[in-house]
């Protein structure tokens, strides 16, 4: 980028004053910055098609064209495109059987942002081999370790742990580890329901918790998945991504 743009990029970053918005290439310093962006999203879109083996042209308008992403990736300039491409990572190298590989992507996904963490433990469920278990488990445990040392406190775990319902004095039922819990039990009836499972959990943060709209694209790669597959799911889809932009715009998060 230095030397496209010469030391205009850098004097921009690094210039934190009330000018910051009106210096001359303002436009151009944000493309620059959102190219990496772009693309791991076409990268997600990849592995998709290739999970799913379905016509390029229905896969690239539920994924590239959705009003998500557009607000989420480009406009506020969030992210979690990254984590999300590698937790669509994680379940491509599920399907080709290398879950070693599989348990890494999902670790390198929760260096980023901390959601990915909840989903190691399904990845241990659905191996099958003891062997692979091990390997999973023992990945799962150093990266889940480090994530821990580099957040200890992270914003997801305070959030996923607030809403529940009171049974008595201080106590209650928290909403999102009774599900997730139940979703765990219910995978290890089902181990070959992993993706559902990913699902289930990610848009049970959304559910239950004061969520941040970009946290949204961490179930979108599910629904598009599910859309693909029965085209009757578009409608719930589309009531879903209504009621997130409007929590959205109505909380001014």
């Amino acid at each position: 980028t230095h030397a496209i743009l010469g030391q205009n990029l850098p004097d921009w970053i690094n210039d934190w004053g009330s000018e910051h918005l009106y210096r001359p290439g303002l436009f151009l310093n944000l493309l620059v910055l959102k190219l990496p962006y772009l693309a791991f999203d076409l990268l997600t879109l990849y592995l998709l098609s290739k999970m799913l083996n379905v016509k390029w042209k229905m896969i690239n308008i539920l994924w590239l064209y959705n009003p998500v992403s557009f607000y989420a990736i480009y406009a506020t300039g969030q992210f979690d495109i990254l984590p999300v491409f590698f937790t669509v990572l994680s379940l491509y190298l599920y399907q080709k059987q290398k879950y070693s590989y599989s348990a890494i992507s999902l670790s390198l996904g929760a260096l980023l942002k901390t959601y990915p963490l909840l989903l190691l433990p399904a990845l241990f469920i659905s191996t099958p081999k003891f062997i692979d278990k091990f390997k999973v488990i023992v990945i799962s445990l150093g990266f889940g370790a480090l994530t821990l040392w580099l957040a200890p406190q992270s914003n997801l775990t305070m959030k996923i742990l607030s809403l529940g319902i009171p049974i008595s004095g201080s106590q209650s039922i928290l909403f999102f580890p009774f599900t997730y819990f139940l979703a765990l039990w219910l995978l290890f009836k089902n181990p070959g329901k992993l993706i559902w499972f990913y699902f289930v959990t990610t848009i049970s943060v959304i559910t239950f918790s004061q969520f941040h709209f970009q946290w949204v694209l961490w179930s979108l790669p599910f629904l598009v998945i599910f859309i693909t597959r029965s085209k009757s799911i578009i409608f719930p889809a589309l009531g879903f991504t209504s009621l997130a932009f409007l929590h959205q715009f109505l909380l001014n998060d």
